[in-house]
């Protein structure tokens, strides 16, 4: 059945708040409106940083979400229930203050299962960018199929921002990083932010293509996603959608491709880090923050 959004006797979000939730903690699994579509809230009162715990917790609920067995997901559309906050990217206090090995690879390989899972979802992934999205909260919404970002913090209505700002702290993002911003904005744009550490206003990354639609304040933002959600699902098969999402994304992944890959991909990072200059830099945002965290 095609669920058409034209709101009764009152909006389409008052529609959908009356769908059932299930789950809570760190993130929260809703129906949409939409058959078979689920909408994750990421609920971690810390930014919505990407701890070891927050990444399990992610993985659990699509795994659980996109069980054939279980059910039959049809897309899923990502956003956050924190206010002014769609993510703050990686825990920089795990990175900094973690100097075991074996620690920081069951970290970073959480890190590298979330990316992979994001890229290759057998199914449509929208996302409704509802607050700031630093560093790896940029990563996962390049993740997405479509992305819908507001333009102000319904805080204190300031601009909100995103983009990845890994050189201001002295070292580089991982290749499938560089090449998924690469692979939704292009060669060119994609070397100048990341030279540059420059976060984009929702009006410049619109511009910059790095999302697809903007809206004035993020309980706007679930709309146009469920709108774009719901022409992919009129497609008489998902299965072009599956061929032309692995066509496209397989560079992307590559770099993660096999266990020496992924190991070699820890092992630089971990060194990266160790840098005085990046440790100085790091050190520095860990004391200014406290226990919060920041996305890097």
């Amino acid at each position: 059945m095609r669920m058409v959004l034209r709101p009764v006797g009152g909006t389409i979000l008052s529609t959908m708040r009356r769908y059932a939730s299930s789950g809570g903690g760190l993130l929260t699994v809703k129906e949409s409106p939409l058959e078979n579509v689920s909408i994750f809230e990421m609920n971690y009162p810390k930014a919505n940083v990407l701890t070891s715990e927050f990444i399990t917790s992610f993985l659990d609920s699509i795994k659980e979400v996109c069980d054939p067995d279980t059910g039959h997901c049809r897309g899923i559309i990502l956003t956050s229930s924190v206010p002014g906050i769609f993510s703050g990217g990686l825990d920089i206090n795990e990175l900094f203050h973690n100097q075991d090995k074996e620690r920081f690879d069951k970290y970073w390989s959480l890190f590298q299962q979330l990316f992979v899972t994001l890229h290759s979802l057998p199914v449509p992934l929208v996302t409704a960018i509802n607050g700031h999205a630093a560093a790896a909260g940029c990563i996962v919404a390049m993740a997405s199929d479509y992305r819908v970002m507001a333009r102000v913090s319904p805080k204190n209505q300031k601009p909100l921002s995103i983009g990845i700002s890994a050189t201001l702290s002295g070292f580089c993002v991982p290749p499938y990083v560089f090449a998924s911003m690469e692979h939704t904005i292009g060669f060119r744009k994609t070397e100048e932010l990341m030279t540059s550490g420059r976060l984009l206003s929702a009006d410049e990354a619109l511009a910059y293509g790095l999302v697809d639609e903007v809206v004035d304040n993020g309980e706007e933002a679930i709309v146009p996603c469920l709108a774009y959600m719901e022409k992919l699902l009129q497609l008489p098969s998902p299965a072009p959608y599956w061929i032309v999402k692995g066509y496209s994304r397989s560079n992307v992944l590559a770099p993660l491709s096999s266990a020496q890959l992924r190991q070699a991909d820890s092992d630089n990072f971990f060194n990266m880090l160790q840098d005085p200059t990046v440790r100085s830099v790091l050190g520095k945002h860990v004391s200014q923050l406290g226990s919060k965290g920041k996305a890097v």
